[in-house]
């Protein structure tokens, strides 16, 4: 029987590798921020990435139209869609498509562009390595930008991480903030004082922004600031570990090539689940 994605989660976060693949995952993706050109000014937040991986989806027929269909609106409104294709444009990781009329090209990725894009996936795909039996290649990340998205646009499918975490993700460098918190939380052990100060230089945001964040994570219950410790709150291990296992169950399917029957599976159980629960009304009343 095919697994769902809860199940796979639930089985990937009781594996003794588990807390290991998962701080390696946030640095990775802290390390990449800080490291790549462009990453934090182009892929800054949830609505910047689903944007940035659409269009390496649509890729060389890019189309605000489009980019606006498959960007759900709790992640990017319409408006926050051109404008992150704008920024795109203006950095010059997009560039006009062949034809005519100017108003009618479409876009395509540049070569810089495709490269920033490739890198974002494969390290995000590259996460689940150690759960899945296929080696990382370009492939996947075309596999990744197209079925992850088509799945998340259907809904059902159960890889959805959750409603803090995903809030916190709209903000610009949210999800950062939140890779460190469970980073510090699954090496409690780390001696080093977290700095408003050093965290916003080093993702080049303000001291206000980090603020504004840390604010956020405090007050949804997942975050504690006391003399230079940040540390994650019980509440926040619990949904952290959640949204880290299904993040890693995404990819390990992704690079085993199930990505697809594992979300029908969900599917099926969640349906199955909602007729379970309309029979139980039915006979009640």
């Amino acid at each position: 029987m095919v697994e769902d994605f809860a199940s796979l989660a639930a089985r990937i976060a009781a594996d003794a590798r588990f807390g290991r693949v998962a701080a390696r995952l946030c640095d990775d993706v802290l390390s990449f921020y800080a490291t790549t050109p462009g990453a934090m000014r182009l892929l800054g937040d949830q609505g910047q990435m689903r944007v940035l991986v659409i269009c390496y989806h649509l890729h060389p027929d890019i189309r605000l139209a489009a980019v606006q269909k498959l960007t759900p609106a709790e992640v990017a409104s319409p408006n926050r869609v051109a404008a992150a294709l704008k920024l795109l444009t203006g950095q010059q990781a997009l560039l006009p498509g062949e034809g005519t009329d100017r108003r009618a090209r479409p876009l395509r990725l540049s070569p810089g562009g495709q490269a920033l894009a490739e890198a974002f996936l494969m390290m995000m795909v590259g996460a689940g390595a150690p759960f899945a039996g296929a080696r990382l290649s370009r492939d996947h990340c075309r596999a990744y930008a197209s079925d992850y998205l088509l799945a998340t646009l259907a809904g059902g499918g159960g890889i959805r991480a959750g409603p803090v975490a995903e809030r916190t993700q709209t903000l610009k460098g949210g999800a950062l903030l939140s890779l460190e918190l469970m980073r510090r939380g699954l090496d409690p052990d780390d001696p080093t004082p977290f700095s408003r100060k050093g965290f916003a230089a080093r993702f080049g945001m303000s001291r206000a922004q980090v603020i504004a964040l840390l604010a956020a994570l405090e007050e949804a219950g997942w975050a504690t600031l006391a003399d230079g410790r940040l540390q994650p709150t019980p509440l926040a291990m619990e949904g952290g570990r959640v949204w880290l296992s299904r993040f890693l169950a995404i990819s390990a399917t992704v690079l085993d090539g199930r990505f697809g029957e594992v979300v029908a599976a969900s599917r099926a159980r969640r349906a199955a689940e909602r007729m379970a629960a309309q029979a139980r009304t039915t006979s009640a009343g």
